[in-house]
Order: structure tokens, then sequence, then C-alpha cells
């Protein structure tokens, strides 16, 4: 505006704002058990949207199924949320094709089957270089969960191949979730 360049303000915001930008090692996120750790999440963010974007608006969906589940079966957990939006992703980016957006349930039964085999074998990162997401995981921690994997999946090919009747076939997803 006229009155913001006469007061040269436009200049003094924009070096203030600059100046304020903090590189991702000065970004820290405070963490229960170890302090403080350096942690970007607005790259974060912008990796999730960029997934979004990718695979539409069903990935967010799953991503909400999946934390559901993992909040029903276990008050406290090391799974993060973090952990199952990658495994969502990698899961979708394993279909040979674009997932439909009307088809949550069968997307949910693909991520499911995939889910105790990614639980097992570790390595969970959003992107590369990053520290594993899973790594301090016990092997106790890490078989409970992939049990729990087996059985959502067999909950879900019950629900959805097993089971002909559309309210026990509810019930079925229900339980699984």
């Amino acid at each position: 505006s006229p009155l913001m360049k006469s007061l040269n303000l436009n200049e003094t915001l924009d070096t203030s704002a600059r100046s304020l930008r903090l590189t991702q090692n000065q970004i820290l996120l405070a963490h229960r058990d170890e302090d403080w750790l350096a942690s970007d999440p607005k790259a974060i963010h912008d990796w999730f949207v960029s997934q979004v974007m990718r695979y539409g608006k069903t990935l967010r969906r799953l991503c909400r199924y999946y934390k559901a589940w993992r909040d029903v079966i276990w008050k406290d957990s090391s799974i993060s949320s973090l952990a199952l939006m990658v495994i969502c992703v990698d899961s979708l980016a394993a279909l040979e094709e674009r997932p439909s957006e009307d088809r949550d349930d069968l997307l949910a039964l693909k991520i499911a089957e995939l889910l105790p085999e990614k639980i097992r074998k570790g390595g969970l990162t959003w992107r590369e270089g990053e520290t594993p997401l899973d790594k301090k995981w016990s092997y106790a921690e890490r078989e409970e969960y992939a049990t729990a994997a087996e059985e959502l999946r067999d909950n879900l090919r019950t629900a959805l191949f097993k089971t002909y009747h559309p309210e026990l076939a509810v019930k079925h997803l229900r339980d699984a979730f």
C-alpha cells in the first residue's frame, strides 16, 4: 500500500521475517523421554500434503482408520501417528495403479495385508536420512504389533469377502477398527 511504501515497512517486515527463520537444526520438539529433539513439523506436514496430492484424499482417511485402530488396541503404544502415515504411503506406493477414491475398504485391506511385514521389517522413515521411527521398538513390541496387524488383516478379509450379510460385515469392520 502507499502508506507502507512511504513508511518503508515492506522492507523492514521482509528483513525481520528473514532474520526470524530458523534452520532445521534449530527447530526443536519436546520429547517425553529424550528432552529436546531436532524436528521440523513443517517439513513433515509438507511431505504429507505432497503425498495427499499424489494419492488423493483417501490417504487422509486411511491414516485416520489406522490411527483409530492403534488407539483402540493400545492405550500407550510406540507406534507413532507418523509411522502409520509412512506405512499407509508406502503401501499405496506399492500398488500398481492409483487408488480409487470410493473404495476405502479395499485400500484398508491392501494396507492391512502389508502391515505385519512392514512392522516386522522395520526401517520406517518418511524421508531418506531420517532416524527410523521404529528404531526403539523392542522385539516383543514389534511382534505384538505385527500379531495385532495380522488379526486386523484377517478381520478385514472376513468382513469383505466371507460375510454376505451387510450388518455382519459392518460388525466385523467395527471389530477390526
